[in-house]
């Protein structure tokens, strides 16, 4: 037991490389990751129960693999995240944020060897800024936004080539930004394709490329990495883009899971903010620690905690110059997150 545990910490430190903010493997908005749905509809010999409900990433929420059968399927993931004040690093003020919203996942089978899902993703941030007069140009007071909201609409389809393989697509069109902004500048497409291929019963690894605009910046074409490694013992590591996680199983109903994840939300000013029609990118680097309760096969309640260990907040104006560029202290954060499917 000791030495699986240590492997494993070791290469999750080894593999925590992936989450820098320079790394060229990037954060994805969740409607475009591979969804699970697509992905058991057609390849249910890659998983079993117990893997589901240990396995994180994109294919977190499904906790009732493998999925058999022509019905449709449907998940619904809602979660809650509140990090607490921090304070700007060689700018005045500090800031507080609340996230919420929830992600929805409508699957079905669309021929003999294919599944197709319809991916639908909504996010609300509610930023409660104090003295904060530094960070946008022409702030008069001390909060340059308050409130943004995400909602990104996305689509994957898997298709199994092989009794080990599995090709994916995946596409999404995302709005975000404050309220009132104008809908073509705060639209993004990301598209994503890749294989999913099972080594051993213990091992799978993905591959694939990604490209996304990005709000007032050039388009990223950067490349999507992920493995799933059954370690033994109820142990499992599982890699998707910029996310590491370890994770173990105590019986059929608790899951304990450390993670570490690199995160970056973009979202378009209105014409009335300080900074009109400008762009606000937040970047993180999250630590976290997760237990999940399994009440029923397709339900999940998950509590988590941890340390965002580094933030990065840009301005950029409405033609994409820099405006400004501030890091903020490390802060604690809780999460709560509710899954169920049928």
């Amino acid at each position: 037991m000791s030495s699986i545990l240590l492997r494993s910490c070791t290469a999750l430190c080894a593999l925590s490389s992936l989450l820098a903010a320079q790394s060229p493997v990037k954060p994805l908005p969740a409607a475009a990751q591979p969804s699970a749905i697509a992905l058991a509809l057609v390849a249910p010999q890659t998983f079993g129960a117990q893997d589901a409900r240990s396995l994180r990433g994109p294919f977190d929420e499904v906790a009732h693999l493998p999925l058999d059968g022509d019905a449709a399927h449907f998940d619904l993931d809602t979660f809650f995240l509140g990090e607490s004040r921090t304070s700007f690093q060689g700018a005045p003020g500090s800031v507080r944020t609340v996230r919420g919203g929830w992600d929805a996942h409508l699957g079905w089978r669309s021929g003999e060897a294919s599944g197709l899902s319809l991916n639908l993703h909504t996010e609300a941030t509610f930023y409660s800024f104090t003295d904060a007069t530094g960070l946008a140009p022409g702030t008069g007071s001390d909060a340059p936004l308050n409130d943004v909201y995400e909602t990104s609409l996305g689509s994957t389809l898997c298709v199994r080539a092989g009794e080990r393989t599995t090709w994916f697509s995946s596409a999404a069109f995302t709005l975000a930004g404050e309220d009132n902004a104008a809908l073509g500048d705060a639209l993004t497409v990301c598209a994503l394709s890749g294989v999913r291929y099972r080594v051993r019963d213990d091992v799978t690894l993905e591959g694939g490329i990604a490209a996304l605009t990005l709000l007032g910046d050039d388009s990223w074409v950067v490349p999507f990495v992920g493995f799933d490694w059954r370690v033994g013992a109820g142990w499992r590591m599982a890699v998707s883009g910029p996310r590491v996680e370890l994770a173990k199983d105590f019986g059929e109903h608790w899951t304990l899971a450390a993670s570490a994840a690199y995160q970056m939300r973009q979202y378009r000013l209105n014409a009335n903010n300080p900074l009109p029609s400008g762009v606000l990118r937040d970047q993180e680097i999250d630590l976290g620690l997760e237990l999940a309760w399994r009440p029923g096969q397709d339900t999940r309640l998950s509590i988590g905690a941890g340390m965002v260990g580094w933030r990065e907040l840009q301005f950029l104006d409405h033609g994409g110059a820099l405006q400004s560029e501030t890091e903020a202290d490390p802060a604690p954060f809780v999460a709560l997150r509710l899954h169920f499917g049928f």
